[in-house]
């Protein structure tokens, strides 16, 4: 992915621009987005699986986030 700020390239990992220290907060919002798909009940594992990948976010970092939220991960869509 490219820095929002400076336009060097940077790791969907990197939470600051190694560049420009400028935050990176993509990783952040992509989780959330999937962290509500997954309580919405929507097949979030078969349609945020690349997004996940790019941004190494695992199946358990949600389902552990879901749990902190108070719902129940055995109630998730199992797509």
């Amino acid at each position: 992915m490219v820095c929002a700020n400076c336009k060097q390239k940077i790791e969907n990992k990197d939470a600051f621009c190694p560049h420009c220290g400028k935050s990176s907060k993509r990783r952040d919002t992509v989780f959330e987005v999937i962290v509500r798909q997954a309580i919405a009940k929507a097949p979030w594992r078969q349609i945020c699986r690349s997004a996940m990948e790019e941004n190494e976010i695992t199946e358990e970092d949600i389902l552990k986030e879901v749990e902190s939220r108070g719902f129940n991960r055995d109630d998730l869509s199992k797509k």
